[in-house]
């Protein structure tokens, strides 16, 4: 589409909270099964280093997860900026709500 720049959630650091549910924690901990409160793993070639139980809650979190910028999803899935776009939406497109973990600080763009 002319005049309109794709450009990665995770490019713009602002997600939404099915990707995010998808991210690390650093501040997630859960029981490893020898009772040592974790949340990452590696052991002799093994490794954990996405566990589920230490990923992102999103909204769920009340120290970290803010509101941020919305974005359009398009049709093919492509998510794109809200001022990235040129003209109208194309036909299918709906907003969506994106958001960032406050605890690494407020996406800052150039």
């Amino acid at each position: 589409m002319a005049g309109m720049e794709k450009e990665t959630t995770q490019k713009i650091g602002y997600f939404t909270e099915e990707q995010a549910r998808e991210k690390w924690c650093f501040a997630a901990r859960y029981y490893s099964r020898f009772g040592e409160a974790i949340n990452r793993w590696q052991s002799k070639g093994e490794s954990q280093l996405n566990p589920v139980p230490a990923r992102c809650i999103a909204s769920d979190c009340m120290a970290g997860w803010r509101w941020g910028e919305n974005g359009w999803q398009l049709p093919d899935g492509t998510i794109v900026n809200p001022m990235a776009i040129d003209g109208p939406l194309p036909e299918g497109a709906k907003k969506v709500n994106r958001g960032y973990c406050a605890l690494g600080g407020k996406p800052e763009f150039d």
